[in-house]
């Protein structure tokens, strides 16, 4: 691995994490000679962005700097990307996160091709290149390490390399706008300028709201801490978190902050949640606060499970119980529950006259009810 391949996939683990940053990248093409798929790859939100890298060697060259842009860049490293892209597409490929694990690659995930070369004597070149239909981002390696800094949310990330390539035709422009509720004007000179005026963009030039996406990360990377690798259904609630789009992480911050104030105020409440789509796929986020005790049988969350899938016909849910053991601290279960949405007016009416949806159910009516059908 070259020194500048090195760089961008420790920039990728820092912000991608382990998980979802791959090694191994080798595949049996279609004419089953086995090559390197890419120098890089990291997965977020269903989608891969995919790393050519190209490093100027010191050694002596009759090449000048724009010689070599247009040959290894322009050149050899799209036609690169583009098998990169064509190998994902249609081939079964096994690759291995940073924990050493095998992963096959999905053929119906977006792909964000992304080409970074290392020539610190190229300071002027195209940012994005179109190759039949095929929108490519290019940077310099000072560009990349710019660009992942600024914005640090992995979704950020892949949001950027998305509206990258469609507002800039080649080069970077000299004065962007954008114009909503407000008016978002920046003038630009660098790779830098871009990035910070897509931060305003995307947030309506307001850090609060930048703040709490980066609280939503912070409570995704806790998760991850926190869950043991074993765990049948950590990748699954990993990848269902990473679907909270930057723009209503307030919304998930604010049920969060909820459930965990109830559960130390020894409260039991369920009725907070967010719901996802996901193709033809609804799934709820749910938050318990549980109290300061947790529940006699963790069975019992089953229940809440099914009564929230009668309740916003949900086909995959996730429960994210909080339970007040300490001043400051809640102890937090995760659990994930699918199964097909199957409509039971009656049961659902059972559940609406215990008062499970308005919250007035009481925990202690709930264990009683739990241990009647859970034996």
């Amino acid at each position: 691995m070259t020194k500048s391949e090195q760089i961008c996939n420790d920039i990728g683990a820092k912000f991608f994490c382990k998980d979802f940053v791959y090694e191994n990248l080798k595949y049996f093409n279609n004419s089953n000679n086995k090559v390197e798929l890419c120098d890089g790859l990291f997965e977020y939100a269903n989608s891969y962005v995919a790393l050519q890298i190209k490093e100027r060697s010191k050694s002596k060259s009759t090449k000048t700097d724009d010689q070599w842009l247009n040959e290894v860049v322009y050149g050899d490293a799209v036609s690169q990307i583009v098998e990169t892209i064509n190998g994902i597409k249609s081939s079964k490929i096994l690759v291995n996160d940073l924990y050493h694990q095998k992963v096959e690659l999905q053929q119906d995930y977006i792909i964000y091709p992304v080409i970074i070369f290392d020539n610190s004597n190229i300071k002027d070149y195209k940012r994005v290149l179109v190759i039949n239909d095929i929108k490519i981002n290019v940077f310099n390696l000072s560009d990349y390490k710019v660009m992942m800094n600024v914005l640090t949310h992995p979704y950020d990330i892949l949001y950027y390399l998305q509206e990258r390539t469609r507002l800039i035709h080649s080069n970077l422009p000299s004065l962007a706008i954008y114009d909503d509720e407000i008016t978002i004007m920046s003038r630009i000179n660098s790779e830098e300028d871009f990035a910070e005026f897509f931060l305003h963009m995307v947030y309506d030039g307001n850090p609060d709201k930048q703040n709490q996406a980066l609280q939503l990360l912070n409570i995704i990377n806790k998760f991850k801490i926190k869950q043991q690798k074993n765990d049948p259904h950590y990748k699954t609630i990993l990848k269902i978190l990473q679907q909270i789009e930057p723009k209503i992480a307030d919304k998930f911050i604010e049920r969060f902050n909820y459930g965990w104030n109830k559960a130390h105020e020894d409260k039991f409440d369920i009725t907070k949640a967010i719901q996802l789509t996901n193709k033809d796929e609804k799934i709820e986020i749910v938050f318990c606060s549980i109290g300061k005790e947790p529940l006699t049988n963790k069975r019992y969350y089953e229940i809440i499970c099914d009564a929230k899938q009668l309740q916003h016909k949900s086909n995959k849910i996730i429960l994210i119980a909080f339970i007040g053991d300490k001043e400051d601290e809640c102890y937090i279960e995760w659990v994930y529950f699918e199964k097909n949405y199957e409509p039971d007016p009656n049961i659902k009416k059972c559940y609406e006259t215990f008062g499970m949806y308005d919250g007035t159910i009481t925990k202690e009516f709930f264990e009683k009810i739990c241990e009647s059908v859970i034996k």
